[in-house]
């Protein structure tokens, strides 16, 4: 689960199909009694595995996902709900990390990183470190 402002976003298996994950998308409501009510589900081709370690991050209008069973991430436009997807070096995902100005999808030794409004800033990898600028000053 990962959330900003009045957005969460659950991971989840697909039940009819093991091939497939689920990313539902709720708003939350503030009251005295606060709750969420869906908004949309969408069916993402990332396997379902009772193993794989999920990573899941949401920065600005857009929401990342991907999972140690596969290669492939996912980028989710919040205000339309499209879907689009990539992969840094064929490696599975092993973090998203997300900060006030950027989110890097670390696969391995590879990265992908993405400023708040989810354009592409660059990606690297095969060294022996992950390195993304950030934490002193990336101004995308």
């Amino acid at each position: 689960m990962a959330g900003a402002s009045q957005l969460l976003v659950v991971a989840d298996s697909a039940p009819a199909n093991s091939t497939q994950s689920l990313l539902s998308f709720y708003t939350r409501n503030e009251s005295a009694t606060p709750s969420a009510t869906l908004a949309k589900t969408l069916t993402i081709a990332i396997p379902a595995s009772a193993t794989a370690t999920c990573h899941l991050g949401v920065s600005g209008n857009f929401a990342y996902f991907g999972t140690s069973a596969s290669p492939t991430f996912y980028k989710v436009d919040l205000r339309t709900y499209a879907v689009t997807s990539g992969s840094s070096c064929g490696a599975v995902t092993s973090a998203i990390t997300v900060s006030d100005k950027a989110v890097v999808v670390s696969q391995s030794n590879c990265y992908a990183l993405f400023d708040n409004n989810g354009a592409t800033q660059g990606d690297g990898g095969e060294s022996a470190n992950t390195f993304a600028p950030g934490a002193e000053g990336f101004a995308p």
